[in-house]
């Protein structure tokens, strides 16, 4: 199981840092129509601009460097226990990718 608990203040800010800031409850609305839409719900648009990726840490170094074949990455090694939520809006002339960092839970609380 993996967990990520966000303030609105650090989703505003990783929002900021994309160069397209979006608040809190714009974020929102868009993580549950990606939501809504990955879960096939017949009442979402079938051109939803918004989807949702599952990532390691590994596959975003990837992705890194792939994006910047031009510099060496002196990171080998990878964490294992986190994973990206990678919540990506895709517009007519922009394309944004949200990462959520998640952490792996070893014992899930049970209520």
């Amino acid at each position: 199981m993996w967990h990520g608990d966000f303030s609105a203040k650090y989703v505003e800010e990783i929002t900021h840092k994309t160069g397209v800031y979006k608040k809190f409850n714009v974020f929102v609305k868009m993580l549950v129509s990606a939501v809504k839409s990955h879960s096939g719900d017949q009442n979402v648009e079938a051109n939803n601009l918004v989807q949702l990726s599952l990532l390691s840490q590994q596959d975003v170094m990837a992705l890194k460097s792939s994006q910047a074949k031009s510099e060496q990455s002196s990171q080998t090694a990878t964490k294992k226990d986190k994973k990206y939520m990678i919540m990506t809006y895709e517009g007519e002339f922009e394309k944004v990718h949200y990462p959520l960092p998640l952490a792996y839970l070893e014992e899930p609380e049970m209520d």
